[in-house]
C-alpha cells in the first residue's frame, strides 16, 4: 500500500505544480466547468491521500496535546493546509477557505474509512 500512496502523492503534487505554474489550463478549466468540480476534486484527491496514508502507516496514531490522532490523516491535513495557504503567495493561484473545508472533509471521511477498514481487517485475523 505504500507504493500506492507514493504514486498517488506524486500525481497530486504534479497536479499542484501544474496549477501553480499555469500548465494544463484545459484540464483545470474542464474541472471548473463541472458544477462543484473543484470542490469534488479537493475532497477526492486530498481525502484519497489520507486514505492511502492511513494504510501506508497501518493506522498508526500519535499523541498531540493529550489526544490520540491518526498520523496519516494528520500529516495530510498539515500538508493540505500549508498548500492552500501557500496560494496567498502565488499570482496564478487564489486561497479559498472552502477548498480547505473540502480537503478536511475528505480527510475526515476517507481517513476514517481507512482506519475502520484496517481495524476490521485486524480483528478478522485474530
Amino acid at each position: 500500500m505504500r507504493w500506492a500512496f507514493l504514486v498517488f502523492a506524486i500525481f497530486v503534487v504534479g497536479a499542484i505544480l501544474a496549477a501553480d505554474l499555469g500548465l494544463a489550463p484545459l484540464v483545470f478549466s474542464l474541472v471548473r466547468a463541472v458544477p462543484g468540480g473543484d470542490k469534488i476534486g479537493h475532497f477526492v484527491l486530498v481525502g484519497g491521500l489520507a486514505f492511502l496514508a492511513e494504510f501506508a502507516l497501518r493506522g498508526r496514531r500519535i499523541g498531540v496535546l493529550g489526544l490520540r490522532l491518526p498520523l496519516g490523516s494528520l500529516l495530510i491535513a498539515v500538508a493540505a493546509t500549508l498548500e492552500e495557504f501557500s496560494q496567498l503567495l502565488l499570482a496564478r493561484r487564489s486561497f479559498d477557505v472552502l477548498d480547505l473545508v473540502f480537503d478536511f472533509a475528505g480527510i475526515a471521511i476517507l481517513g476514517t474509512l481507512a482506519r475502520r477498514w484496517i481495524t476490521n481487517a485486524g480483528s478478522a485475523r485474530r
